[in-house]
């Protein structure tokens, strides 16, 4: 990933993966960071941002801008796939380098506005997405959060909607996503719902399984 910039303490991480000897964090605002075993906290792409907007920009990782980069899966050829939540956009890093692959930015807060649209990459839009995960076939799959819906982004970012735009909505928010060695996919939700599902591999619509407790004492 190149040098980058060394701090003592990790940047607010709301989520962590494992690889190998390295930990890649996911800040709250705007930095990608990886924590050696032992050691410090070494930010790899985005700059810190005091403000509550972290900014938007592609470009050479440590000049790169996120809003919030929540989720994260490694991907083919050393690639890491970063879910930026609140620029409702899918970006990659890999060699150094840091690309938009899917999502249209737009003023969410505008009811009017269309949070939801499959297509090209430079066009799909998203909702808050959280979640991301690589499947058995190399494809990422997005969980959108606002949207209730799970998504799909090829390698040249044409994004699509599991069960159709149109197709029923996910009951609560899904938050979280992992995919089972026979591929079927593992959603976690929040708010509404408070659950962990299995959704069967491919096409089945059958969500929930299992029920946790709301952490609100339900």
């Amino acid at each position: 990933t190149g040098p980058g910039r060394t701090r003592e303490e990790a940047p607010s991480p709301r989520r962590l993966r494992r690889q190998g000897r390295r930990r890649r964090v996911a800040g709250a605002v705007g930095t990608i960071a990886a924590r050696p075993a032992l050691g410090v906290v070494t930010v790899i792409a985005g700059r810190a941002s005091e403000e509550h907007d972290g900014g938007f920009a592609d470009g050479p990782a440590l000049e790169a801008r996120f809003n919030q980069p929540i989720g994260m899966a490694k991907m083919g050829g050393g690639a890491l796939m970063i879910v930026d939540c609140r620029n409702n956009r899918i970006r990659k890093l890999q060699n150094g380098v840091v690309t938009t692959v899917a999502g249209e930015g737009y003023e969410w807060r505008d009811q009017n506005e269309e949070r939801l649209r499959d297509g090209p990459g430079a066009t799909a839009r998203f909702s808050r997405p959280s979640g991301v995960e690589r499947d058995v076939q190399g494809r990422v799959l997005v969980a959108d959060m606002i949207n209730k819906r799970i998504r799909r982004v090829h390698s040249e970012g044409e994004t699509t909607t599991i069960g159709g735009a149109d197709g029923p909505r996910i009951e609560g928010k899904p938050f979280g996503i992992m995919v089972a060695k026979d591929g079927a996919m593992i959603v976690s939700t929040r708010d509404e719902a408070h659950r962990i599902g299995r959704k069967p591999p491919p096409r089945s619509l059958q969500q929930v399984i299992v029920r946790i407790r709301s952490h609100r004492g339900g």
